[in-house]
């Protein structure tokens, strides 16, 4: 009786079926998908526009944003006529989220939208992996944009996120020591 149950798991593992490992990377930790918004610069419902930083020695720039003070360290109000949205977020969304900010200097997408898209953004227990692709810019344009995008993330026990681009890490936030990607601030 035993050899005719042990008969079919053993054709399923031949057959490349297993129960153990399906779900976990190779350090054997579960990364479970994140809840998240994306709030991209294509469409950004604030009046505000990211500060220049130094791109050539930080060409992806990234921040977890944590208060209404660090929106005001790396956004700055931008006036446009006829626009009534508001020029930064709520401070109370601060209560239950975090804003969390990638972004590069880059020729404009070939169909004039963003050439960021998120693939996968996981936990794994203190440590958030964010995954996008980068597109390809128009190779005929003649000006650079500041392109990216803005995820709007639940608060959370969070030591340490984790940024791959087009399946690279590009970098990383050890949120305890620093919540930027740059040595100071960027600049007005």
């Amino acid at each position: 009786m035993k050899k005719l149950l042990v008969l079919p798991l053993i054709m399923l593992m031949l057959a490349g079926f297993s129960t153990v490992g399906i779900s976990k990377n190779p350090a054997g930790k579960v990364r479970k998908p994140c809840q998240y918004e994306q709030i991209g610069f294509a469409d950004y419902p604030y009046r505000s526009f990211l500060k220049n930083w130094n791109d050539d020695a930080h060409p992806v720039f990234y921040a977890l944003i944590r208060s209404a003070e660090e929106y005001d360290t790396f956004f700055a109000p931008a006036a446009v006529m006829g626009n009534k949205s508001p020029y930064a977020p709520d401070p109370d969304l601060y209560k239950k989220y975090n804003l969390l900010v990638v972004a590069r200097v880059t020729k404009p997408a070939q169909n004039g939208k963003s050439m960021f898209s998120i693939e996968k953004f996981v936990k794994q227990n203190d440590t958030v992996w964010l995954y996008y692709k980068l597109g390809r810019p128009d190779r005929k344009a003649t000006w650079t944009i500041k392109d990216g995008l803005v995820i709007k993330i639940d608060k959370a026990p969070i030591r340490k996120i984790v940024i791959r681009e087009n399946n690279r890490t590009v970098g990383e936030l050890d949120i305890e020591n620093s919540v930027l990607s740059v040595e100071k601030p960027p600049v007005k």
